[in-house]
């Protein structure tokens, strides 16, 4: 049987997919070929580039460490003309270690407009001191700062402008002090993010799915690591979302689950 190709490229998280893979999941008609790095690599230009209709990927310098890619095949050239589709495994917001230190001297940073309609949620949750900023400013900090992820899909499109390219929701926080706020705050931001890519890049993405978080919008125990990294996924959590959120005849998402959680 000839077998389709999909490209799942990204940061850590990755390392969760090749997981899965490992433990002998499968797509039947599909295999899965990935590359991943460090996310602090998606803050540097030089990490993927187009050569002669390939994409080229490069180790880099990114804060504070030299970063190189692992992969599952041994060249680190890729052409997009093997593979039917790429899965993006990109977190969607903005750390708050970025908002807080590297700005604005340990205060926050906080787009109000993420926070419209958290107060039906959290009526006693407040966030304290903070300099507020439009979604316009959010923006072009997010482009400045994961400039690597704003290329990796432009190069992706200057080779091929059709081939889909899904982006696969990033968990939510866990259980723990003020997360389910701040889970509401990510989504918000993940949501107005994901907009914006698809009008640019012609991307598809989802929110992340309801069954995988509790009522308070934290994830699931078994769908994150645990500390230091809760914010990285269990491989359980990708088997979930190949298995029940993407159509892989059409390379989409289900439609139910485009609505969000919110």
């Amino acid at each position: 049987m000839l077998l389709n190709k999909i490209l799942v490229i990204g940061a850590s998280h990755t390392g969760a997919f090749r997981q899965l893979l490992n433990d002998g999941f499968e797509i039947p008609g599909y295999i899965f070929d990935v590359y991943g790095i460090n996310g602090a690599a998606f803050t540097n230009e030089n990490l993927i580039k187009s050569s002669n209709n390939m994409l080229e990927l490069s180790g880099v310098f990114a804060e504070g460490s030299h970063h190189n890619w692992f992969h599952s095949k041994e060249t680190s050239i890729i052409n997009l003309e093997e593979y039917c589709g790429v899965f993006l495994l990109e977190p969607l917001f903005i750390i708050a270690g970025l908002m807080r230190q590297q700005l604005w001297n340990n205060r926050k940073g906080i787009c109000t407009e993420f926070l419209s309609g958290s107060e039906f949620f959290f009526p006693t949750f407040s966030l304290g001191k903070f300099i507020p900023i439009t979604t316009h400013q959010w923006l072009e900090i997010y482009k400045n700062w994961r400039v690597g992820s704003i290329i990796t899909m432009s190069t992706i499109r200057s080779i091929n402008k059709n081939i889909p390219i899904l982006i696969l929701p990033t968990p939510l926080p866990p259980k723990r002090l003020d997360s389910a706020a701040y889970a509401y705050y990510n989504l918000k931001e993940q949501a107005f993010l994901a907009l914006y890519l698809q009008n640019t890049f012609n991307i598809k993405f989802i929110l992340q799915p309801k069954f995988t978080l509790n009522i308070d919008l934290t994830t699931f125990d078994e769908f994150h690591e645990r500390e230091p990294d809760p914010h990285h996924p269990t491989p359980k959590y990708y088997a979930e979302l190949l298995s029940k959120t993407i159509d892989f005849n059409s390379l989409d998402f289900y439609a139910e689950f485009k609505k969000g959680p919110l």
